[in-house]
């Protein structure tokens, strides 16, 4: 059990390097040649999704897949929401949820009538499915 949590920090880890290596300043994906755009799977939308939102941004799609690696495309949150709100709050979030026996977890900015940026709100991620081909 603890290896397969290890792989999972180790693997979170590298593809959050592709993304931040991938997309521009503003979470828009760089475009790759159309000989490497693949399908991506279920499962790949949903890791991209928490990726992203691990990143501060209010969600996220897998863009491409070239045979062994995926890109994400990351978007961020619509004005006057700011992601701002939870870029520090990430790690508490992540070891809060770990702390309940989740694999980890993230900062999401929810709106609230009196604060026009939003709050912060943390939430735990769930097991992701297998998707055995």
């Amino acid at each position: 059990m603890i290896f397969v949590k290890l792989h999972i920090v180790i693997f979170t880890t590298l593809i959050l390097m592709v993304i931040h290596q991938t997309t521009s300043n503003n979470g828009q994906a760089l475009a790759m040649p159309s000989r490497y755009r693949y399908g991506c799977t279920a499962l790949d939308h949903q890791e991209c999704d928490e990726l992203c939102k691990q990143d501060s941004y209010w969600y996220g799609h897998c863009s491409s897949w070239d045979g062994r690696d995926f890109s994400c495309r990351c978007f961020d949150y619509k004005p006057p929401l700011r992601r701002s709100v939870c870029i520090n709050r990430q790690e508490a979030c992540e070891d809060e949820c770990r702390s309940k026996g989740y694999e980890g977890g993230y900062c999401y900015v929810k709106k609230a009538l009196d604060v026009p940026e939003g709050v912060h709100v943390c939430q735990c991620f769930e097991d992701l499915r297998i998707d055995r081909r």
